[in-house]
């Protein structure tokens, strides 16, 4: 039995740490998309959507112990319909289907909680046609807005937002509003966003 454990922690001590979600990259284009299997085969296409390729299945989004918050709803400024991406797919917790907006700027996807909750962390995992520059903004009756964090300079992949000096932030609404498209390949495309996870508690360091 001695041996087992040992045997047991040592394992533990040699697993690799999962990857810091920030600094995770993969390739757009690099992946099987007749291999994917899609969640919504009654959408009006055949199989995983025109578009980039979804994040790894390794990438891990973690919270604090089940401090995890569903979202109950989500809507937007626009959204894909020849493909359709409605903005529930953000929030959905499938990785294979996204929000897509219209080609214009700005757009945003606002994230409702059922109630006012406080959360002290913000995954986004983006598409390849993801924000530069965008707002994340808070709300207690989606009428007076309390902007919490400004990104300028986005390369995509996923952003992870915390919140500053241990102050969580807190609402019932959760606006991402996008105000500058990247650039992808020399074009603007839409806001596109695979996921949004939201922590009620940061993981700890």
């Amino acid at each position: 039995m001695i041996t087992l454990l040992l045997h047991f922690a040592t394992l533990l001590l040699e697993s690799p740490a999962a990857a810091d979600p920030a600094t995770v990259t993969w390739g757009y284009e690099d992946c099987d998309k007749k291999a994917i299997v899609y969640p919504y085969p009654d959408d009006p296409h055949d199989g995983f959507p025109i578009g980039s390729c979804p994040p790894p299945k390794t990438l891990k989004l973690s919270c604090d112990g089940d401090s995890k918050i569903a979202a109950v709803d989500a809507e937007a400024s626009t959204f894909e319909t020849g493909y359709m991406h409605p903005p529930k797919y953000a929030i959905d917790a499938h990785m294979e289907s996204r929000w897509s907006s219209h080609y214009k700027d700005p757009q945003w996807l606002t994230i409702d909680l059922g109630s006012v909750k406080s959360f002290e962390r913000l995954y986004l995992v983006w598409e390849l046609a993801h924000a530069a520059a965008y707002t994340v903004s808070t709300s207690d009756d989606k009428k007076s807005w309390k902007t919490v964090h400004k990104e300028s300079k986005s390369d995509g992949y996923v952003d992870v937002i915390d919140a500053k000096a241990k102050a969580a932030f807190k609402g019932r609404y959760i606006k991402i509003e996008g105000t500058k498209r990247a650039k992808v390949n020399g074009e603007s495309y839409g806001y596109s966003l695979f996921d949004v996870t939201i922590c009620g508690k940061a993981p700890k360091k």
